[in-house]
């Protein structure tokens, strides 16, 4: 079970959509595997999209077949906020939910605050190198803060992410589904494991459908 967030406006730091940005999965042990997913890319010409509730859960069930989506707004404003990042006044964040120890921080968990000079709150947040990501030091509640926070840029492929390897030779293409083993980048090659076990590297690429 996927549940929208009850949010009509998502700000993001990046182009990547992730369905946990939008939904909260709910009744399996792969939820966190789930919400990693990457659902969609903004386009790159403009800052926001808005999309439908019945687009948000078609965009969701395809990228986890099967999954029921419930809840939400009627429509999602989705932008790019650069300033959430780079502003002056907007270098320390409160969490807006909570999160569970271990939990990779994303810009929709967070929002902008005057920074207070309260206690070194540093210490709930820990940078996860391999990953390039921060994560939860500890299980947090929503409101706490967490002082100044530089968010580095997320991979483009995350451990454990389902993807999809496509052969092409002349007019013949063939597909098959993977798990990528490690984080990657665009452009890169990084390790991956199909359905049989077979662990080979393949090369990383943002697809023209992943940009819809």
């Amino acid at each position: 079970m996927a549940t929208l967030r009850p949010a009509d406006a998502l700000a993001l730091h990046d182009r990547r959509v992730r369905l946990g940005d939008v939904a909260q999965v709910s009744g399996t042990e792969r939820a966190s595997e789930f919400e990693s997913r990457v659902i969609a890319m903004l386009p790159a010409a403009r800052r926001s999209v808005t999309l439908q509730r019945a687009a948000l859960a078609d965009l969701i069930r395809r990228a986890v077949p099967g999954l029921a989506v419930r809840g939400g707004p009627d429509a999602l404003v989705i932008r790019r906020d650069r300033q959430l990042l780079q502003s002056a006044d907007a270098g320390c964040f409160v969490l807006t939910s909570p999160v569970a120890s271990g939990a990779m921080l994303r810009s929709s968990d967070l929002t902008a605050t005057p920074c207070t000079g309260r206690g070194d709150d540093g210490a709930l947040v820990r940078v996860d190198r391999a990953a390039g990501a921060l994560r939860a030091a500890q299980s947090l509640p929503g409101g706490a803060y967490l002082g100044r926070l530089t968010l580095p840029s997320p991979p483009d492929v995350e451990r454990g992410q389902a993807l999809t390897v496509v052969s092409a030779v002349g007019p013949v293409r063939i597909e098959r589904q993977v798990i990528a083993l490690q984080n990657g980048r665009d452009g890169r090659r990084a390790f991956v494991r199909d359905a049989e076990g077979q662990i080979f590297a393949a090369p990383l690429s943002v697809t023209s459908e992943e940009r819809q």
